[in-house]
């Protein structure tokens, strides 16, 4: 072999080595980052990026970013792009087009508006002004999606807003993406450029958007027939990769295609098992994005920097919030409830980072500029937290002055306790006063008993699990207690409350699925109903409704079926 070939071989051979290494390096971090932030209760994001800023190439540990590490962290961007498209559904725009066009499209166009005067005002050039306002306007999909989850807001009034502002914000991303290497280009040709851009912007969408709708079903189809995870995984990777190199090759973002790969997939049967499939690799590659961010920040240069970084990222924050604020009480929500929007969406959004590293690829910021700008948004999404609990503390102490919720009634007789007050809760409430049954309600959520308060309906606030609670409710002259909420452990805790006090009390608990029966039955419940069951024999019931089936004989089926797995029913003479 030359000598040429030799040292080439060698370079090669080291390269791969190093890359392994740095693999490595990744992996073995994201195994302690995670347990460690789910010990402390902090959000892995925030772990990722205070970990980047600590071994990265400014902090302690010197470690150098390479090619390897950030082809894989834009890998993580595109897999967040194409999830964030497969929630964002034809179906699901058209519920919510009067939020998302009209709250998100202000939340964004306003406070774009100020961020360009500021831009301007601080010596930016119009079209980086403009850019980088529109990216400054984004708030976090990761952070402000995982705070809705926790604390089940999703389904919201609060929610539904936060999700409307979050959809628009992510269609914005689109053409945020594609002005970004047009304005980075000559500007002297930007018209040519421009029209060249979108002419084969337009080629592109069309061929990603006709073969989606012609090739996709059926392609998920036949894999689904076959039955192997692997494979569905591989077709899904090939749909990704694939679209993401079709607008690539035309000069647009491989997070555009990825988008559009979402999109389209959001419209098919294969959506929730392609989520499934893709969720925890995109959250490895999106947490090493998040640890590449964290080590493009100089620890010393925010020592340096610290009066700027504060007073940017107060301004950041105090008008995004005043903003949403202001929108979301046209938009009808309370004044407490729109100030926690405004808390829960006053950061910026993780797009932020990939805006600002492609302007300054482009030179449309300055290096000084950059080093100010991430700390910025890091400790943005850092204080994103602390802040919606703020905010949801704040909304409760509102809820409970304004409703009385802390003093439960008593003096009730022959009637019916329902604890929670959700979907479930409220169906079973309204059908009782509809038979005239005497029904008391109790919930947690302040918002919830607020509401229904103001509907007249008999609901409390109060924590079902707490013996003085209980008392005040006067179980012993109840007629049975009703278990209804969301949580199998609230549901459980409430279960051992009253049945340790009340012994002959009959006791329903609804169960979210079958392998929760048994334990709720061992805790004392006379009867468990079970949804996912419940709702299978209704179809039963229908599909043999069809075939002639008679009613009796219908019954005496789903009766046998039901038999087999609640225990017997309510004696209705128990007391």
């Amino acid at each position: 072999m030359l000598p040429g070939h030799r040292e080439r071989d060698n370079q090669q051979a080291m390269e791969t080595t190093h890359a392994y290494a740095d693999f490595l390096m990744f992996l073995g971090i994201a195994v302690v980052v995670l347990p460690a932030c789910r010990l402390l209760r902090l959000s892995p994001i925030l772990g990722f990026l205070l970990v980047g800023a600590v071994v990265g190439p400014q902090g302690l540990g010197g470690l150098a970013l390479n090619a390897t590490t950030s082809g894989l962290g834009e890998l993580g961007v595109v897999f967040l792009l194409f999830m964030i498209g497969l929630e964002l559904s034809v179906e699901r725009l058209a519920t919510m087009t009067r939020y998302v066009f009209g709250l998100g499209m202000l939340q964004v166009a306003i406070s774009s508006a100020v961020f360009v005067a500021l831009g301007l005002a601080i010596g930016l050039k119009p079209v980086a002004a403009a850019i980088l306002a529109v990216a400054l306007a984004f708030s976090s999909t990761a952070f402000v999606l995982q705070i809705l989850n926790e604390q089940g807001l999703a389904l919201s009034r609060l929610g539904r807003r936060a999700i409307a502002i979050l959809i628009l914000q992510d269609l914005a991303v689109v053409p945020l993406l594609v002005a970004i290497p047009i304005a980075s280009g000559e500007m002297v040709d930007l018209a040519a450029s421009i029209g060249r851009t979108a002419g084969m912007a337009v080629v592109a969408v069309a061929v990603i958007l006709a073969v989606g709708r012609y090739a996709l079903r059926p392609l998920f189809r036949l894999v689904a027939q076959h039955g192997a995870a692997e494979l569905f995984l591989a077709a899904t990777l090939l749909v990704v990769v694939g679209t993401s190199l079709i607008t690539e090759s035309v000069g647009l973002s491989a997070s555009l295609g990825a988008f559009l790969a979402g999109m389209m997939l959001a419209e098919t049967e294969f959506r929730h098992q392609i989520e499934a499939e893709i969720e925890p690799y995109r959250g490895l590659l999106l947490g090493l994005f998040f640890l590449l961010v964290g080590m493009r920040i100089d620890p010393f240069s925010v020592l340096r920097n610290f009066e700027f970084i504060l007073i940017g990222l107060l301004v950041i924050l105090i008008v995004k919030a005043g903003i949403i604020v202001l929108l979301g009480r046209r938009f009808g929500l309370s004044g407490s409830t729109a100030l926690q929007l405004g808390l829960l969406l006053g950061q910026v959004g993780e797009f932020a980072f990939v805006v600002i590293d492609s302007m300054l690829e482009g030179r449309l910021i300055e290096p000084a500029l950059y080093d100010v700008l991430v700390p910025i948004i890091a400790l943005g999404m850092a204080l994103t937290p602390p802040l919606a609990a703020l905010g949801e503390r704040y909304v409760l102490h509102r809820a409970r002055a304004k409703a009385d919720l802390e003093a439960p009634e008593s003096g009730h007789g022959d009637h019916v306790i329902v604890f929670g007050f959700g979907r479930v809760g409220q169906t079973l409430v309204a059908v009782l006063q509809q038979e005239g049954v005497p029904v008391l309600a109790i919930d947690r959520d302040p918002r919830l008993v607020l509401e229904g308060r103001q509907k007249g309906l008999p609901v409390l606030y109060g924590d079902g699990g707490r013996p003085r609670l209980l008392s005040r409710l006067a179980p012993e002259k109840a007629r049975a207690v009703v278990l209804t909420m969301n949580s199998r452990r609230a549901n459980a805790r409430v279960l051992e409350a009253v049945r340790r006090d009340h012994p002959h009390l009959p006791i329903i608990v609804r169960a979210r699925s079958i392998d929760e029966v048994p334990a709720f039955r061992k805790g004392g419940a006379d009867h468990v109903v079970t949804e996912a069951f419940e709702g299978s024999l209704r179809m039963a019931k229908q599909l043999m409704a069809l075939f002639g089936k008679s009613d009796q004989a219908i019954e005496e089926r789903l009766n046998a079926a039901r038999a087999q797995l609640y225990p017997p029913k309510i004696n209705s003479s128990r007391s």
